[in-house]
């Protein structure tokens, strides 16, 4: 396991890594929202000449990593939350959904295999059950997701 990059897992160094960069990251998120801009971002010239991306064996370290990720990424992101961007595409996210991607992204579960994702599979099929309740599809495999579907039997 690299000293610069741990592998979260359950040990002491990975935990305490894992914890640090969560706080430092949610820190410059919740920084990023309260700017009172849409867009404080560049011009697609000058994203291009500012980002400099340097990739080596040893990777950079997660303080490096995650410093560079804050203003080569972060900082020069559309807000699609303000109300200037509403209309975009895809809406603002919601609180819960944000603190989900956390514990999705913590536990790296893959929704292709039973022994990769169990809960979340049972999850899944609960809700896609209820979706289809809501709109009044009949009971069955008319409405399952591809994922689930074979490790429903």
């Amino acid at each position: 396991m690299s000293t610069l990059n741990p592998i979260l897992a359950g040990s002491a160094q990975s935990v305490e890594a894992y914890q640090q960069v969560i706080e430092q990251t949610s820190q410059a998120v919740v920084q990023w929202l309260k700017q009172p801009e849409m867009y404080q971002g560049k011009s697609v010239d000058e994203l291009r000449e500012r980002i400099s991306l340097e990739f080596n064996e040893q990777g950079l370290g997660n303080q490096a990593a995650i410093d560079r990720a804050i203003e080569y990424f972060l900082k020069d992101s559309l807000s699609v939350h303000h109300p200037q961007c509403v209309a975009h595409l895809h809406c603002p996210s919601l609180v819960i959904s944000q603190a989900a991607e956390v514990l999705i992204n913590a536990t790296n579960q893959s929704m292709d295999s039973w022994d990769q994702s169990p809960s979340a599979t049972i999850i899944e099929m609960k809700l896609i059950e209820w979706l289809r309740a809501r709109v009044g599809f009949p009971a069955g495999d008319a409405a399952s997701s591809p994922a689930a579907a074979p490790r429903a039997t």
